[in-house]
């Protein structure tokens, strides 16, 4: 997803996103899990388990609050794409899904906007 894209499809979202971003791993990072056995995220996240993780960067956690990640992380472990689910940190989750990439950002952002609005 584009950051135009973003914006124009979470403009509630933007609203509170305090500085200006360029790109979307700016406020949501999400990466293949794969093995590797001097990743920080190693310990906490098999990928035979999770398939991808998931960073919340602070941009995000600023945007929709304290209140907003407990209900990101609710949201999240709830959603049907998702057969598992772990929040490692508050802003750390691990999940085993079909979905690529793009597919979880979008999970991810359409949640924040619900959140916000």
């Amino acid at each position: 997803m584009t950051i135009e894209i973003a914006k124009r499809d979470y403009p509630k979202f933007f609203e509170k996103v305090v500085q200006e971003t360029f790109t979307d791993r700016e406020l949501v990072v999400v990466d293949h899990n794969y093995d590797e056995v001097d990743a920080e995220e190693a310990g906490d996240f098999d990928p035979d388990v999770y398939n991808h993780f998931i960073y919340v960067t602070e941009l995000s956690r600023e945007a929709i609050g304290e209140d907003g990640i407990i209900a990101l992380q609710e949201k999240l472990s709830s959603n049907e794409n998702f057969d598992t689910f772990f929040a490692s940190e508050d802003d750390l989750y691990g999940v085993q899904t079909d979905l690529d990439g793009s597919g979880i950002s979008k999970i991810i952002f359409d949640s924040m906007e619900e959140i916000v609005s």
